[in-house]
Order: C-alpha cells, then structure tokens, then sequence
C-alpha cells in the first residue's frame, strides 16, 4: 500500500535444530517503478511485542545475527503511492 509498513515474511522460528549456533537473517527487497527504494527492517518477537533489531535506511538490504527467536521481515513504503514488491530471505543455513 501507500506509505505504510507490511509484513514481508513470516513470522518464522529459528531454533537449534538446524546445526546453527545462532539467528543468521538477510532480507533483501525490491520494489517494481519508480520512487525511492523501500525500507526494510527486521524484527524479533519479544514476549507479546515486536521489537526491531535490524533496519538500514539506506538500502533494501538488511541482515542480522543474533539470538534464536521469533521474527519477521518488515518493509516500508516511503512513498504516497503503491507497488509491487519481490525479495528474498535466507537464514538459518
């Protein structure tokens, strides 16, 4: 939508169970004409909220190492008009 902010993915877990020592997240986004890139940040379940632990303004990518968790992928539309967005998200591995 038009300037506002949507979950992009998930939420996922990240466990142990998988052989990783900790949380390893990279998101990457990409919006479809013209306007500023958007905004992309990565937020962690704690108890009943979500707090953001990785955000980068400047770029549509953003990573993040930390501890196991809850999170979600957020991306913000800086912009008064609508688009189409395409990313991708690797973690855990």
């Amino acid at each position: 939508g038009a300037d506002n902010e949507t979950t992009a993915h998930g939420p996922f877990t990240i466990g142990g169970n998988n052989g990783c020592s900790a949380a390893n997240i990279e998101a990457m986004v990409s919006a479809g004409g013209a306007g500023r890139a958007p905004q992309i940040s990565i937020e962690r379940e704690v108890g009943s909220s979500w707090t953001k632990v990785a955000a980068n303004p400047l770029s549509p990518r953003v990573s993040w190492l930390g501890p196991f968790g809850t999170y979600r992928i957020r991306v913000h539309n800086p912009d008064a008009v609508s688009k189409t967005y395409s990313g991708t998200v690797r973690y855990g591995r």
